[in-house]
């Protein structure tokens, strides 16, 4: 084995040595020429859950740098306090369960590198979202003043607040249905002309800015205004009823007070409740008695219903009634009375004698002929006028009908003749003369 001199490098290692000089000059030229490595981008939001929601889970998108060596991770600030970091991607659904209260996202990308020295470079970018407030509590609603109840009053008017910014509608529902309203925010004035009476029920709906909903039921209103005049019906008039009926419908939660007024215009000293019928006594005579009908609820009293009543307890005279008198051979017999304008007349034909007949009564005019058989007869008529009062009957003179001809008499003896000669000599004339009476 050759000896070496001091100093002297083995060729092998001054090949390898020479080798890594040139690698290091060529590595140091490719560095140079490529330039120091770029800052990763901040990433840019694309969308967000906006400024406010009440939705408990939310979206956000963004863009962002990506490739080998980036990762993306995500920090979301509650009301309760930041999250720890945990890797996203955009898009992510994040529950909001922080409480109410506002919500940040920070996306933060991460890109690791090789330094030119060989060394770890790690460099990052963040981005904080706009801030988003969660609010899923329902608006807030007041009704400080309602109308009194019950009242008559058909525009009543409610009082309303709720938390700014809300939106407010109402309703009103009763008896004759619903009344939509729409917008009400500060307060609500119902129409309520022509609707029905009864309870009618506010409810308020507001919305807030979230889009949360709240709603209240106010105090029902009951309507109640002075019932309408009633309608009266009287007896049939005129009428001899001393105390006739009048009729009239009470509506329920109504009461009636009746009175009367009479022929001569005076009324009746005091109201009386009353009711249908109602039959007061007619004390002030004959003449056109009013009933007026005063209908009272809580809305106030109604006009007056009135009707009237002729009372007529007077009854026509008595009628004369001409006829035959005594014996006639004519079996049609007639007979004649007056009836005054708006009688009736009802005849009743009588059998006199023994055993004597009562005939029923019907109506009649004059004259009245009727065919009567064999015997005697009389006619009753009385007058009955429009309110039913009858008169005295007036009676006819007794006729008595025969139309049965005597029988034809039988000769039971002749006179005794004086002469001598024969009967039939005698009736003939051809007998002898008949002596003188101074013959001897």
């Amino acid at each position: 084995m050759p000896l070496r001199t001091r100093g002297e490098v083995p060729v092998a290692s001054r090949r390898r040595l020479v080798l890594a000089c040139l690698t290091a000059l060529l590595t140091g030229l490719v560095l140079g020429l490529a330039g120091p490595a770029s800052a990763v981008e901040a990433p840019q939001f694309t969308g967000t859950p906006g400024p406010l929601t009440n939705q408990t889970s939310a979206t956000w998108t963004w863009t962002s740098a990506t490739g080998e060596g980036v990762v993306t991770e995500c920090v979301l600030a509650t009301p309760s306090g930041a999250g720890a970091a945990v890797p996203c991607a955009s898009g992510d659904v994040f529950t909001l369960n922080g409480g109410q209260g506002v919500y940040t996202l920070t996306v933060t990308v991460t890109r690791s590198t090789i330094g030119t020295d060989g060394a770890a470079v790690v460099e990052t970018a963040s981005t904080p979202s706009d801030p988003t407030e969660l609010d899923t509590v329902a608006p807030a609603i007041a009704v400080p003043s309602q109308p009194m109840s019950p009242s008559t009053e058909r525009l009543p008017t409610w009082g309303l607040s709720t938390e700014s910014g809300a939106t407010g509608s109402c309703s009103l529902s009763g008896p004759s249905g619903a009344l939509v309203a729409g917008p009400c925010t500060d307060g609500y004035t119902a129409d309520l002309t022509g609707r029905a009476e009864g309870s009618w029920t506010l409810t308020v709906t507001a919305v807030d800015p979230a889009g949360n909903t709240g709603q209240v039921v106010a105090e029902p209103y009951v309507l109640d205004v002075a019932p309408a005049a009633p309608t009266v019906t009287a007896a049939a008039s005129p009428g001899n009823n001393p105390a006739p009926s009048w009729t009239f419908t009470v509506p329920a939660g109504a009461t009636a007070e009746c009175f009367l007024t009479q022929p001569d215009g005076s009324r009746t000293s005091t109201v009386t409740p009353c009711g249908s019928p109602w039959m007061p006594t007619l004390s002030g005579g004959d003449g056109s008695y009013t009933a007026s009908v005063v209908l009272v609820d809580g809305g106030g009293p109604s006009t007056a219903g009135t009707a009237s009543h002729l009372l007529d307890t007077q009854a026509s005279g008595q009628p004369v009634v001409d006829g035959p008198e005594g014996r006639t051979a004519q079996s049609a017999t007639s007979w004649t009375f007056p009836v005054p304008e708006a009688d009736a007349a009802l005849c009743r034909l009588d059998a006199v004698g023994s055993p004597g007949t009562v005939g029923a009564e019907q109506l009649c005019t004059s004259p009245h002929v009727r065919d009567l058989a064999d015997g005697s007869w009389q006619l009753s008529v009385v007058l009955r006028d429009a309110a039913g009062n009858r008169s005295l009957p007036g009676v006819s003179p007794v006729v008595t009908v025969d139309t049965t001809a005597p029988a034809e008499p039988v000769i039971t003896s002749a006179p005794i003749s004086r002469t001598t000669a024969a009967p039939d000599a005698v009736s003939r004339g051809t007998g002898p003369t008949p002596r003188s009476p101074s013959a001897p």
